[in-house]
């Protein structure tokens, strides 16, 4: 991966996780004071980053379903976890998980 796809994959995470990214500094939504860069974000190389935007993610699907009762999202929950813990267990390669979170993402937008 090289820094635009880097910075492109951390900032469509910050924003499905609330962060309003719209400019270099980004501040949650929600809470007073919480701010975050773009160019300090880690979820592509950090595990405590990259798994909090996972269960972030997992809730956010699981509560989508459950308001619409709809196993369309649990079923591709249950594809993108698949690839999640490939990248945990047999890969221990943060770059499966994070492309994984990514894609995921992509299709619940």
């Amino acid at each position: 991966m090289d820094v635009k796809d880097i910075n492109e994959g951390n900032k469509l995470i910050g924003e499905f996780m609330g962060y309003d990214t719209s400019n270099h500094w980004w501040n949650h939504k929600d809470i007073k004071m919480k701010s975050l860069r773009l160019d300090l974000c880690k979820y592509h190389k950090e595990w405590g980053w990259i798994m909090y935007a996972w269960f972030f993610f997992q809730r956010k699907i699981n509560e989508v379903s459950e308001e619409h009762g709809n196993g369309i999202y649990k079923s591709y929950l249950s594809q993108i976890q698949q690839t999640f813990c490939i990248g945990i267990c047999e890969d221990e390669s943060i770059e499966t998980c994070y492309q994984a979170l990514i894609e995921g993402i992509k299709w619940y937008n």
